[in-house]
């Protein structure tokens, strides 16, 4: 478990899984009439109500014995105008149900307590602990909200006229528009880390323009594509978290694309191998369709000139996605391995063709999700305030504007969905990981052959979860650029097996003593504090009396 609350349950509890059925049911209820239908599909047959909305559902035949109890009531107030609930399950064992002898000495295996209580939002469930985490980061973000409104009226009073003194219009603009809500230490305190990340990403930016640009040795250096693949846990943070890299790729001159995969292949994609569907940024011998069309999405692009050599292409979901949300997540173990060495045959053909695979994996744990989900949540009813504020200005007549799309989309019923499937998916993920972290030898590669592990990027603290991710790039594009000298290039011993395995880095010894001096001058002064405070008691005669 990633928490360890008091409130917390083991995931292999045996109410936890029913729970999250109940909230799935509750989910698609809709309104207030539709509880008993979609409890019913469940087998839950309502026994009794009360005051205040409270219910209680009787489910008779439960698969591990006994009878288990739901009570379910509202928990106000609202969120996005949609009522929590909360609901105690109850496992009642006193009720005889034996219709034959044979029960009487079947043995049921239960696990977990008999109790089990959480709340219910929008089809998931959530412990005490990762809802108040939920609540609080809403409540946090309105709060900042109703102060940068004040704020807002206060500048348009003064006669300033910057982007602070009118609505925002994007989710962009909306960030900024509530850190002016903020307290002026968390704002300094987060224009101080903004202000380090930037200086992280020209650095990364002029590393990489200066192995493009080095016309002296008549070499260069820089991949010709880069393919930036964010894969990972829903409200991971995973763009927000990859799109540094992007930064500095523009920065340095490529020319960036952007792909979403996160529809299922269509019948004539089905027709090709399923690595085809997945573009590359430059075309090849294998490739040779156009890279840039992004099916209808807009790109982002900063070139030099029109006929920029070096291109970069974010792959917003990919192969991964189809193992935990596509047909792979139930195809046959054949099926799978065959799957994975045309992901594997695919990273060695762009080494082939000077293609840097960067393969991002985000991980995190349910707290930070919750946080995610309330701020998301937070983010999409202020939408709701600013499409009435834009509006107004046209004789309020609705307008589609696609900077509030894209935070009304910022946020679905399948986050929640995968908040409740959260162990499962993440193994997925792992799995899959494992599976393609380096590549297996070959005949043809020599001593030369980049194994390209996956980076993976805990971001249950955004801001070291950043900073770590621009300095593992670099290292990886730089044993990207000096494939035949790295150790990232070596493969590991007795490695003649078909297959994969984990990359295992020997010499990290070098790192154990960064910032070590730093410790030591620390507790060399509190040690002199020490000291000078038993002199001076030593030497000071205080008289009480």
């Amino acid at each position: 478990e990633d928490c360890h609350e008091g409130d917390e349950v083991a995931e292999d509890a045996t109410l936890l899984p029913l729970a999250r059925d109940v909230a799935a049911a509750l989910g698609s209820a809709g309104k207030d009439y539709k509880i008993q239908l979609n409890l019913k599909s469940v087998g839950f047959q309502q026994v009794g109500c009360g005051a205040g909305g409270y219910g209680v559902y009787e489910l008779a035949k439960f698969c591990h014995g006994g009878v288990v109890q739901l009570h379910i009531t509202p928990y106000g107030p609202s969120i996005m105008d949609i009522m929590p609930m909360y609901i105690i399950l109850e496992r009642e064992e006193s009720t005889d149900l034996r219709s034959s002898w044979s029960k009487s000495i079947a043995a049921f295996q239960y696990i977990g307590p008999r109790v089990l209580e959480g709340f219910i939002y929008q089809g998931a469930f959530f412990s005490y602990h990762h809802f108040a985490e939920l609540r609080e980061r809403y409540d946090e973000v309105m709060l900042n909200y109703s102060l940068a409104c004040k704020y807002m009226c206060k500048r348009r009073r003064q006669g300033f006229h910057d982007e602070f003194a009118s609505p925002p219009t994007d989710l962009a603009s909306l960030k900024r528009f509530l850190e002016t809500g903020r307290r002026g230490r968390d704002q300094r305190k987060t224009n101080r880390r903004l202000a380090q990340i930037q200086r992280r990403v020209k650095h990364l930016a002029r590393m990489i323009q200066t192995t493009m640009n080095d016309h002296k040795k008549k070499t260069n250096e820089a991949p010709l594509g880069v393919i930036l693949y964010f894969e990972g846990l829903d409200c991971s943070g995973k763009s927000s978290t990859g799109n540094l890299i992007r930064d500095a790729l523009l920065q340095a001159g490529y020319e960036v694309g952007i792909v979403q995969y996160n529809r299922p292949p269509t019948p004539e994609e089905k027709l090709h191998s399923w690595m085809d569907r997945f573009q590359s940024p430059i075309q090849t011998k294998s490739n040779t369709k156009e890279v840039f069309d992004c099916e209808g999405q807009k790109t982002a692009k900063l070139t030099n000139s029109q006929m920029n050599t070096h291109k970069a292409l974010i792959w917003d979901r990919g192969p991964a996605g189809d193992f935990v949300y596509g047909s792979l997540a139930t195809a046959s173990e054949e099926t799978r391995q065959e799957r994975y060495r045309e992901f594997l045959e695919f990273d060695r053909s762009c080494q082939k063709n000077n293609i840097f695979f960067c393969k991002l994996l985000s991980l995190t744990d349910r707290d930070a999700i919750s946080r995610t989900l309330g701020k998301r949540l937070a983010h999409r009813k202020i939408c709701q305030d600013l499409h009435i504020w834009l509006d107004s200005s046209c004789g309020g007549t609705p307008h589609r504007r696609e900077g509030l799309d894209e935070i009304d989309y910022h946020i679905d019923p399948t986050d929640f969905a995968a908040f409740n499937s959260y162990n499962r998916n993440l193994s997925k993920f792992v799995k899959f990981a494992k599976n393609t972290d380096i590549l297996p030898p070959s005949d043809d590669d020599g001593c030369g052959v980049f194994q390209n592990p996956w980076v993976m990027v805990s971001t249950a603290r955004r801001h070291p979860a950043r900073l770590a991710l621009i300095k593992t790039f670099e290292k990886q594009l730089r044993a990207f650029q000096m494939r035949k000298h790295h150790r990232f290039c070596k493969y590991p011993k007795n490695s003649t097996k078909k297959g994969t395995a984990f990359t295992e880095e020997n010499n990290r010894d070098i790192y154990k003593f960064e910032g070590k001096w730093k410790r030591a001058i620390r507790t060399c002064l509190f040690f002199i504090g020490i000291a000078a405070l038993y002199w001076y008691y030593l030497n000071t005669k205080i008289d009480f009396f």
